[in-house]
């Protein structure tokens, strides 16, 4: 992939983003070939993880908030709720499904948001289409 970066003029580029989803190898292709590009995590992603992230809660008001969060650019906003929820459900299984919603999706959303990227809480998001 690199490669295939650089041979299409990446390193000429004004300026650098990389663009991904949440999967854990896209930001490790990120820290390994392009750490000098902004990592964006797609805004549909963001708002999936927060979906699932929001099931958890009892709350029904929590998604809607969340989301416009999302929009408004307050990612850390949902970021900053989510050890809450974590807390709040517990540990997940050892054997966690992501599509369970006693799952770790709350902590690995906050993860894929923020500290994988390399970023501060303000992490970038990005319309996709």
């Amino acid at each position: 992939m690199a490669a295939r970066a650089w041979q299409r003029g990446f390193p000429a580029a004004e300026r650098f983003a990389f663009v991904a989803d949440g999967a854990h190898v896209n930001w490790t292709i990120h820290r390994k070939h392009f750490n000098h590009a902004v990592p964006i995590l797609d805004w549909m992603h963001a708002l999936s993880y927060a979906y699932s992230a929001a099931e958890c809660e009892d709350d029904e008001t929590v998604y809607a908030r969340w989301a416009n969060w999302i929009w408004s650019g307050r990612v850390d906003r949902v970021i900053e709720s989510l050890p809450a929820v974590q807390r709040r459900i517990g540990p997940p299984p050892s054997e966690t499904n992501p599509s369970d919603p006693s799952s770790a999706r709350p902590l690995v959303s906050a993860t894929l948001v923020s500290e994988s990227t390399g970023q501060s809480p303000t992490t970038r998001i990005i319309a996709s289409g």
